[in-house]
């Protein structure tokens, strides 16, 4: 299975998982995607094709992920999302449907604290974005 985890394209620094979520850390540095980094490392002990794309830290916009997530062909695209850029990543989790056709999973705040609220957000149900969302559960 080849796995492509995506902290997908926002505005120009933004910092999803960091102290404060927003464009640029106070300290003007931009955070790394910790949660998806991890993830990245738990699964290469398992698959072999696994890749970790920081849209943001490369300055990419949806076209370049589209171009990367068609170039290196994967099985499933895990997108990570906030709060502040839920309808954005939802957006880029349908392009990314649409145009490769892969399993899409979105992981995050928003999923992970509002499961059954965002399987029923419209903008998921009315064009089959998402295969499946994942949350932590004790």
């Amino acid at each position: 299975m080849k796995i492509y985890l995506l902290n997908p394209p926002f505005k120009p620094n933004f910092v999803r998982c960091g102290r404060w979520q927003g464009v640029s850390a106070r300290g003007g540095g931009l955070n790394y995607p910790p949660w998806l980094a991890y993830a990245t490392g738990l699964l290469e002990e398992t698959y072999k094709d696994v890749k970790l794309v920081d849209a943001i830290a490369n300055k990419w916009g949806i076209e370049d992920v589209i171009t990367d997530v068609k170039t290196f062909n994967p099985d499933l695209v895990v997108i990570d999302s906030n709060f502040s850029s839920v309808s954005n990543d939802i957006n880029v989790a349908r392009l990314i449907k649409q145009q490769v056709g892969c399993m899409t999973v979105l992981v995050g705040p928003p999923t992970s604290q509002l499961p059954k609220q965002s399987f029923k957000m419209k903008a998921l149900t009315s064009s089959h974005v998402l295969n499946t969302i994942l949350r932590y559960k004790k």
